[in-house]
């Protein structure tokens, strides 16, 4: 487990997957990230690549080759080279072999890079094409932060936008069972949101969302940019939420040619795409 502090803060970053595993303010002790309970959801925060959400029959079709692609991807339980490690910092990679491109037909860097600057962890998830084509793949984050039922999930601007609730294969079950914003901003972190499954927010107008305590008090804001697409997720009664930035998108339109998948980024050679997310503790 990598060790990365500074005056205020520490984290621990596994590199089996280059998943962080933990941050705590020091002056408190406080733990923010789910410490990955087996009995309930046994992650903390990891890394979705070449693809985000599950792909319609777990396979996609590349230059009339078809491949088989599990769940978010390969990266989770593959083990990242330490390329770089500071008192504060710490560069993280993995690159394509032989086993992955049995799974996936590119050539690629994956750099997972954390910095702890004042009261903020910067995670940078870098793609880098080394192949000699263009590249397709999706990227995403999953981090689980630890809350109290009853806590409030409130975005930085008011979110106009129905969130369909979406099952384990990434469909939608029941048309009924939706969410809607209508100018809100927050969302109440009950034992009930995730009964019907998962959330999806394409296109949020919001850049950050902040986790607020049941005293009105914000406590942490996780900062996300233009995503395409925000995921949230928990376990039902369970007392973490996952938000989740994604560059790639659901399967609701199944399509099995890789290039025409919806969200789908594209890389030419020696090309890099940077997905940028930032955890601020209040």
């Amino acid at each position: 487990m990598l060790k990365i502090e500074n005056e205020l803060l520490t984290a621990r970053i596994n590199p089996v997957g280059a998943e962080l595993s933990s941050l705590i303010k020091k002056n408190t002790e406080r733990e923010y990230i789910w410490q990955a309970e087996p009995s309930v959801w046994g992650r903390h925060a990891p890394l979705l690549f070449p693809a985000v959400g599950r792909m319609s029959g777990d396979s996609f079709i590349y230059d009339g080759k078809k491949y088989f692609m599990q769940k978010h991807g390969f990266l989770r339980g593959s083990s990242f080279e330490v390329v770089e490690k500071t008192d504060n910092s710490a560069l993280l990679r993995f690159s394509s072999n032989e086993k992955t491109l049995m799974s996936f037909p590119f050539e690629f860097d994956f750099d997972a890079e954390y910095s702890l600057s004042e009261s903020t962890l910067v995670q940078r998830l870098t793609v880098t094409n080394k192949g000699d084509g263009n590249m397709y793949f999706s990227v995403g984050a999953h981090p689980a932060f630890n809350i109290r039922i009853g806590d409030t999930l409130r975005f930085e601007t008011p979110e106009h936008a129905t969130l369909p609730y979406l099952d384990g294969n990434d469909t939608v079950g029941n048309p009924e069972n939706k969410l809607i914003l209508d100018g809100e901003t927050d969302i109440v972190l009950s034992k009930e949101l995730f009964e019907n499954g998962s959330l999806a927010l394409e296109a949020p107008a919001s850049t950050y969302a902040e986790l607020v305590g049941s005293n009105g008090v914000p406590y942490l804001r996780e900062t996300f940019g233009k995503t395409p697409m925000l995921w949230l997720w928990a376990k039902p009664g369970a007392e973490f939420v996952c938000i989740e930035p994604w560059s790639g998108s659901d399967e609701r339109v199944p399509t099995e040619n890789l290039e025409n998948k919806k969200g789908i980024l594209c890389l030419a050679p020696a090309q890099s795409f940077t997905l940028p997310v930032s955890i601020t503790i209040l």
